[in-house]
């Protein structure tokens, strides 16, 4: 009988932890998980999600500025297209401007170290809309044992 009083006391606690949570998380923030839904006349759209799609490209940025970019795995884009997971770092150096950071490992040996920068075009709410503004991909070269 005890344990199910203090349960019941610890539910107002809860309560009011997530509602101060709720009231800090700022509705323009960045962090989360993006799924890329459209990629037109070089703006892609993202639309915030609770986890990435296995089918689409996507992002997700963390509080302590890692992310993890889901894009194309392999070297050839047709279908059926095999998404991979890529991690790396990003940083907001404005407003509007973030910078990413991450490595690829592409299935057929094709690796390299990315980093792009990125316009966002719309205040940030459940949609996001950017434009790469540069792309930078450092070749890494991959031997084989014996060559």
């Amino acid at each position: 009988m005890k344990l199910s009083k203090k349960f019941f006391l610890l539910i107002p606690l809860v309560i009011i932890l997530y509602i101060g949570y709720i009231s800090t998380r700022k509705d323009n923030d960045l962090v989360g998980r993006w799924i890329q839904m459209d990629y037109e006349n070089g703006i892609a759209t993202y639309t915030r999600n609770y986890f990435l799609d296995n089918q689409r490209p996507g992002i997700e940025f963390n509080r302590n500025g890692e992310l993890t970019i889901r894009q194309n795995g392999s070297w050839c884009g047709t279908h059926p297209i095999v998404y991979d997971d890529f991690e790396g770092y990003w940083k907001q150096t404005s407003d509007s401007i973030v910078v990413l950071n991450y490595q690829i490992n592409k299935r057929g040996n094709k690796t390299g170290k990315i980093e792009e920068e990125w316009l966002i075009l719309n205040p940030i709410d459940h949609q996001l809309k950017i434009k790469t503004l540069s792309y930078s991909n450092q070749q890494i070269k991959k031997y084989k044992k014996g060559k």
